[in-house]
């Protein structure tokens, strides 16, 4: 494969969003770390001399128009610009992995209040089991004891 340079950034949030895009779009990437402490980001995971990532040439045109929209510094999300941009401006894989990811966050919140459901179901039927509970201990103990007395009067 032919590498072609795409982005670098000394910023490891802004590189794993440009590798996240990529993959989630098939483009094969090869990320180099850069620096003297690169071998830090195995043991910590942050890019403390900054990473490079390289696209064949083939993909390279569709990477870079899913990367142009990644807005990294802050001049770029300023309101006007923001509202510059028409649905139309958007690639349709970026839409694709939008409307994939607020399915599974309309998931993960339909999962949250089931669970939470569940726990109060659970904790209203609390009372119930610590009474349940509480006789079986008193019936133990009870039991436990004419054990014991039984036991006193066969001795005798």
């Amino acid at each position: 494969m032919e590498e072609k340079f795409l982005f670098s950034s000394n910023n490891n949030l802004e590189i794993m969003q440009v590798c996240d895009v990529l993959k989630e779009n098939n483009i094969h990437f090869i990320r180099k770390e850069q620096g003297t402490l690169a071998y830090l980001n195995l043991a910590y995971g942050q890019a403390f001399g900054g990473a490079n990532i390289f696209v064949s040439e083939e993909d390279f045109e569709k990477a870079q128009k899913l990367i142009e929209f990644i807005k990294f510094d802050e001049k770029n999300v300023e309101e006007e610009n923001v509202e510059e941009l028409s649905e139309e401006d958007i690639p349709e894989e970026l839409r694709e992995v939008e409307e994939d990811s607020n399915k599974e966050l309309e998931e993960n919140i339909d999962n949250k209040e089931e669970n939470e459901e569940e726990k109060q179901i659970n904790q209203s039927n609390l009372p119930k089991k610590i009474l349940g509970f509480s006789v079986i201990a008193i019936f133990a103990m009870f039991v436990a004891l004419i054990v014991t007395e039984l036991i006193k009067m066969i001795g005798h």
